[in-house]
C-alpha cells in the first residue's frame, strides 16, 4: 500500500512538472507568433497606407503636417495588432472558458449558474455606456500627438530659418503647449478606462458576494 501511495505521488509530481514545462512552451510557441503575425500585419498596413499617401495630392500634403503623416504610417498602424491579437483573441479564448464554466456550474447548481450570469446585463449597459468616452478621447489623444510629432517635424526641418529669425523660444513654447495638451488628453483617456474598469470590477464583485451568499445559504440550509 505504501508503495503504490509512493509511486503515485512520484507520478503526481512528475505530470506537474511535465504540464508546467508543456505550458510554458505553449505560451513561448503563442509569444513567437503572436509576434511574427502582428508584426507582418502591421508593417502590411503601413505599407499599404505609405502607398496611399504617395498617391495623394500635393493639395492634400500641402495642407497635411509631414510629423503628422509619419506618425500615421510609423505608429497608428499597430492598432491593427492591437485590434487583432489584443482584442479578437482574448474575447474568443474568454467565451469559449465562459461556456465552459456556464456548463460545469450549470450541471452542479443551475440556480446559482443562473445567478453568476445575472452580471451579464449590467456589464452589458457598462460597455454600452462606457465604450463611446474612451473612443472618443483615444482619439483626441492621437490628434494630440500627432500635433506634437507635427510640430517638431516642422522646427527641426525649417531649423536654419527658425534660428535665422532667432524663433527658438517661440517653437520650444508652442512645443511644450502642445505637450501639454497631450498629457492633458492621455490622463483624460486613462481617467474614462479607470472609470471603466472600475465598473466593472464592482459589478462583477457585487455578483460574487451575491453568489457567495446563496451558496452559503444553500449549505446551510442541508441543499
Amino acid at each position: 500500500m505504501l508503495f503504490r501511495s509512493s509511486t503515485l505521488l512520484t507520478v503526481t509530481a512528475l505530470a506537474v512538472v511535465c504540464l508546467f514545462l508543456a505550458a510554458q512552451g505553449l505560451r513561448l510557441v503563442q509569444a513567437q507568433l503572436n509576434a511574427r503575425i502582428g508584426s507582418r500585419m502591421v508593417y502590411e498596413l503601413g505599407s499599404d497606407l505609405f502607398h496611399r499617401l504617395q498617391c495623394l495630392s500635393l493639395r492634400f500634403h500641402g495642407q497635411t503636417a509631414t510629423g503628422d503623416l509619419v506618425r500615421r504610417v510609423l505608429t497608428d498602424t499597430g492598432c491593427v495588432r492591437d485590434y487583432v491579437i489584443s482584442g479578437w483573441l482574448p474575447v474568443i479564448t474568454a467565451s469559449l472558458h465562459v461556456i465552459v464554466l456556464l456548463v460545469i456550474m450549470w450541471r452542479i447548481n443551475w440556480h446559482l449558474a443562473l445567478v453568476a450570469t445575472a452580471v451579464v446585463g449590467p456589464l452589458g449597459w457598462l460597455i454600452r455606456v462606457g465604450a463611446a468616452p474612451m473612443r472618443d478621447r483615444s482619439y483626441l489623444q492621437s490628434q494630440a500627438e500627432g500635433a506634437v510629432m507635427a510640430a517638431g517635424e516642422r522646427a527641426l526641418s525649417a531649423l536654419p530659418i527658425v534660428q535665422a529669425f532667432q524663433q527658438e523660444n517661440r517653437e520650444v513654447d508652442q512645443f511644450r503647449r502642445l505637450g501639454q495638451q497631450t498629457v492633458d488628453a492621455a490622463v483624460r483617456t486613462i481617467d474614462a478606462q479607470l472609470r471603466f474598469k472600475i465598473g466593472s470590477g464592482g459589478i462583477t464583485a457585487v455578483a460574487a458576494g451575491v453568489v457567495m451568499v446563496w451558496g452559503g445559504w444553500q449549505v446551510w440550509q442541508g441543499q
